[in-house]
């Protein structure tokens, strides 16, 4: 998980240091601190480090510490703290302030009887620790699911490093958006969204009461979600759904796509999992909803045929079965195939099907009749009503025209 400037208040030593401008970069990741007593920085860092200015050594005009915050912005710095001090910079001008905002570099300011050591200590403790936290949920997730012979004993012990509790059963869920544009800075704002995506998921489902180990990889967002079986994973899965709806309203230019598999109690059985998962994100990608994420056990029989090889096969079982409807609804601009989903939905009761489609029931009695007529059918026979209910759902989940 990496750390941004946006994580600064919740550290303990920041609650006395102020954000005066540049909210529209506290996006920026965080790599390292590093404390300037120069004018120029250019030399000194990488990338990412928040820079502390201190002013010792040096006499900064007003003028030297906006070259100084232009310096650090083009140098990709995650922010700039000046700390103030009656000897050495007694106040943060107007003009860097100013300068912040448009730059959209966090700048903030620190009073100088704060130790400069607690802070930058604190903020080096947990970039360390977020690191350490995510290479062992990586390396968990390597384990548990891509090792060729699974350690059972190993996985377990990684599994405490990362809170994973493994005695109880789980499933895995794997989140990816859509990334709609190829620009260097829409990439940047991706990356910041699975960041953002991933830690929100997973306190969302915290909040659950359920254990959860997350990790991002590629552009993909792991989930091993503690599910005590698979009527509790619908539920996890729902929530899902819901949270998921919620928080791409925010990111209108993504779409999110997601696959969760069946509940597991043994290592074997998460990588099942796993392997369920992937092919329900799969069959999501052919849905063209902006929120898109089944839950493998609901899919029934299209599970079993998510990977065909050919589409056109299943192009052709569903003309053998319903092509009189379809061909009637395309020629003469009938509704035979939705009358037949809401008749069939409805248990075959013609009321309950005449309400869903809000059309009188002497009309749903009429179109029943046409559709047993073309299509020769009795549906007293579980057999032939099973074939239009397939050919039904492989023509909804497949986006299938006739």
């Amino acid at each position: 998980m990496n750390f941004k400037c946006s994580n600064l208040p919740e550290l303990k030593c920041f609650s006395a240091i102020e954000l005066l401008g540049g909210t529209g970069g506290l996006d920026h990741t965080i790599t390292w601190v590093y404390i300037s007593q120069a004018t120029h920085i250019s030399e000194w860092v990488h990338g990412g480090e928040l820079v502390f200015i201190t002013g010792i050594g040096e006499h900064y005009t007003d003028a030297h510490l906006c070259r100084l915050l232009e310096e650090c912005a083009a140098n990709s710095t995650a922010g700039v703290v000046i700390m103030c001090s009656p000897e050495h910079i007694r106040r943060v001008p107007n003009q860097m302030i100013q300068l912040a905002n448009q730059l959209n570099m966090p700048l903030y300011r620190m009073p100088w009887d704060l130790k400069l050591v607690d802070v930058t200590r604190e903020i080096a403790d947990t970039i360390i620790t977020n690191q350490l936290k995510e290479r062992s949920s990586a390396g968990f997730f390597s384990e548990l699911l891509f090792a060729r012979n699974i350690s059972q004993d190993t996985v377990r012990q990684m599994g405490v490093h990362c809170g994973a509790d493994l005695s109880r059963p789980a499933a895995i869920m794997i989140l990816r958006p859509d990334f709609r544009g190829d620009s260097y800075y829409r990439r940047i704002d991706y990356d910041n969204l699975m960041t953002r995506l991933e830690k929100e998921m997973s306190d969302y489902l915290r909040m659950t009461k359920r254990s959860v180990v997350s990790c991002i990889y590629m552009d993909e967002i792991f989930f091993y979600i503690s599910c005590s079986d698979n009527a509790s994973a619908a539920e996890v899965c729902k929530k899902i759904r819901s949270f998921g709806t919620e928080f791409m309203r925010k990111h209108p230019d993504y779409r999110l796509r997601g696959g969760m598999g069946r509940a597991g109690a043994t290592p074997e059985e998460i990588r099942s999992s796993y392997a369920e998962a992937r092919r329900a994100l799969s069959h999501s990608e052919k849905n063209k909803d902006d929120i898109s994420i089944y839950f493998f056990a609901e899919l029934g029989i299209i599970s079993l045929l998510i990977n065909a090889d050919n589409q056109q096969e299943l192009i052709s079982y569903c003309r053998s079965v319903l092509s009189p409807l379809a061909d009637s609804d395309k020629n003469y601009g009938t509704s035979y195939i939705s009358t037949l989903e809401a008749y069939l939905d409805s248990n075959c009761s013609l009321a309950a099907a005449a309400e869903k489609m809000f059309i009188h029931r002497n009309t749903m009695v009429y179109r029943v009749n046409k559709i047993r007529e073309l299509l020769k059918i009795d549906f007293n026979d579980m057999n032939a009503k099973a074939e239009c209910v397939n050919a039904l759902h492989i023509m909804k989940h497949f986006d299938i025209e006739l």
